[in-house]
């Protein structure tokens, strides 16, 4: 695991939400960090095709599709999905019990 490319990737999921300076934005970067563990993980964020702004995009997309609405269970999966992370993936240092069975 290199410290150096997941905090790249850190770094560049902040500069791109402190840039924007919105809730959502803020909070996607946060999501993203939070599962930023690995070098797997470090390579997807920083894939020079995928950007906050991006995945804001795709998920208003979807909204429009629904009437303009989303929930944030619904946000956060097409979140992941856009920058290829598994659904089901856990924040740092939090254990989902459904992976132990």
């Amino acid at each position: 695991m290199s410290k150096e490319k997941i905090d790249t990737a850190i770094r560049r999921l902040t500069e791109e939400a402190n840039k924007k300076d919105t809730k959502p934005f803020y909070r996607f970067s946060e999501l993203l960090i939070d599962r930023c563990v690995t070098d797997e993980i470090a390579d997807l964020l920083l894939a020079d095709d995928k950007t906050i702004a991006g995945a804001d995009k795709k998920i208003a997309e979807e909204a429009r599709k629904d009437g303009g609405c989303i929930d944030d269970e619904a946000a956060h999966a097409i979140l992941f999905e856009y920058f290829g992370l598994p659904a089901s993936a856990s924040p740092a240092g939090v254990i989902n019990a459904f992976d132990l069975l």
